[in-house]
Parts: structure tokens; C-alpha cells; sequence
């Protein structure tokens, strides 16, 4: 029978791909699993055997916290939220700026790289697909 924290830590990095995100880029199960690896002491590429080794030592506060924890990805996972709070197509593409989150991770990946706006795209405001 798996652990918990096996559990938790198989949950938090299965997590489908954001769309505002490309694929290759990191993502929210990217974040979640290394959140729960530091947060039980587990090294970054630890094996099944080290996680089920760890989980045979936790303490019952941190089964508490790790059960919890599952219990709201689980949750994130089934879509409670989306299904009580529909995201419309018009949160997404603003009507204002069709643009507005294409742009936002495009220029985020630009910053990452060190690419910045030229300074008459910003002096004019200039906005567009990219």
C-alpha cells in the first residue's frame, strides 16, 4: 500500500499542464513537487524505496499535513472550483486586449532570457500579438 506522502508527492507532479504556459516550460506540478520534497526532507530525484523510507518515519503531524495536503490536490485535481467558479472566455481573452496573457508569457520568457522590449515598443506602448 502506498504512503501518503507517496501519494502526495505522486499527485503534485502529475498534474496536467497549465494552459498559459507552454508544455516545455515549468510548470505548477513542477513547483508542487519540489514544495513537497523540501517540505519532507526528500532529495530532489529521490527514489520510491527513499520516499517510502522517509514516509515510515513521519511524525503524526506531518501524516496530519501530508494527508491535507493530498486532500486539497485532490480537490484541485477533480475541478471543484472550476466546476462552482467557470473561468468564461472572455477572463481569458479580455476584450479590451484579446492579447493580454499571450503577451504577459511571452514577456516573461523574454525576461528569463534577458530579452527586453525595445524602447520605442515601450515609449509608444506599442501592443500586438507578442
Amino acid at each position: 500500500m502506498a504512503s501518503r506522502l507517496a501519494a502526495l508527492l505522486n499527485t503534485a507532479t502529475t498534474l496536467p499542464p497549465t494552459p498559459f504556459r507552454a508544455a516545455s516550460s515549468p510548470q505548477l506540478a513542477d513547483a508542487l513537487g519540489a514544495i513537497v520534497r523540501r517540505s519532507f526532507g526528500l532529495a530532489p530525484k529521490a527514489s520510491d524505496s527513499a520516499v517510502e523510507a522517509r514516509a515510515a518515519s513521519l511524525s503524526p503531524a506531518e501524516e496530519e499535513a501530508a494527508g491535507a495536503a493530498l486532500a486539497a490536490l485532490e480537490r484541485l485535481r477533480a475541478g471543484n472550483a472550476l466546476r462552482e467558479f467557470p473561468v468564461s472566455a472572455t477572463t481569458t481573452h479580455p476584450r479590451h486586449d484579446t492579447y493580454y496573457y499571450t503577451r504577459m508569457r511571452d514577456g516573461v520568457h523574454r525576461a528569463q532570457l534577458g530579452i527586453g522590449r525595445s524602447w520605442w515598443k515601450r515609449f509608444f506602448q506599442v501592443r500586438g500579438q507578442a
